[in-house]
């Protein structure tokens, strides 16, 4: 797997380096709304603009994260998702690999050279970070259907949370998944105290990374 991750950075950062790192180029429309705001929330704490305090937060703070570290700088913040996305890439042959080790080794090159997962995590917009915890919400999903281990829900559940957090597209998920970890608990164990246990337990873990910015929102705006 570290093979497939020094290939997607490999070729990640060649495109970073034979962009045009210039702002009028890179931060149009929605790039430059999460621009300016995540660099508000890094100097005054707030949104510049208002509306976007209708999404998710999750890509936002790790801009102003990475701003806090390298300065407003593109190449920075380009650089990490570059490394983030690779392990995006390493998560995917992961799953492949729980085929066999050949599927994942494809599985993993393929998504290090594929031209949508390339240019989009040279872009300052939430669809590369999103990938992340997403695809690793689908790797632990894939090892509570082998194991039924509570574990592996739980860890499901805390990837998804952190999904949603990135973009609200995902956030219907927690409805169907919830009825599924119970069901595949019930289907392995035969005991409906164990398959509720581990519904609960995903339940409590989508909540834990939603649960500061609900807060907040309820405190704000109700």
């Amino acid at each position: 797997m570290f093979v497939i991750w020094v290939m997607a950075v490999v070729v990640r950062l060649a495109n970073v380096a034979a962009m045009p790192l210039e702002p009028g180029l890179l931060l149009g429309e929605d790039a430059w709304l999460y621009w300016a705001n995540a660099l508000s929330l890094l100097e005054h704490g707030t949104f510049a603009d208002p509306a976007s305090a209708g999404r998710m937060p999750g890509y936002f703070l790790l801009l102003a994260g990475l701003m806090g570290v390298f300065g407003p700088s593109l190449l920075g913040a380009l650089v990490v998702q570059a490394l983030l996305d690779a392990v995006t890439c390493v998560l995917v042959g992961m799953i492949g690999a729980r085929l066999s080790v050949g599927v994942g080794s494809v599985a993993g090159m393929l998504a290090a050279v594929w031209p949508n997962l390339v240019i989009m995590s040279a872009s300052v917009l939430a669809d590369s970070f999103f990938m992340l915890p997403f695809t690793a919400m689908l790797y632990a999903s894939v090892r509570f259907l082998e194991t039924g281990s509570v574990r592996w829900a739980a860890w499901a559940g805390l990837f998804l949370g952190a999904a949603i957090m990135v973009r609200a597209v995902a956030q219907y998920l927690p409805l169907a998944m919830v009825l599924l970890v119970v069901a595949v608990s019930l289907l392995r164990k035969r005991d409906w105290c164990q398959g509720l246990f581990a519904g609960l337990i995903f339940i409590v873990a989508v909540a834990l990374p939603l649960a500061p910015w609900l807060h907040r929102n309820v405190s704000h705006y109700d």
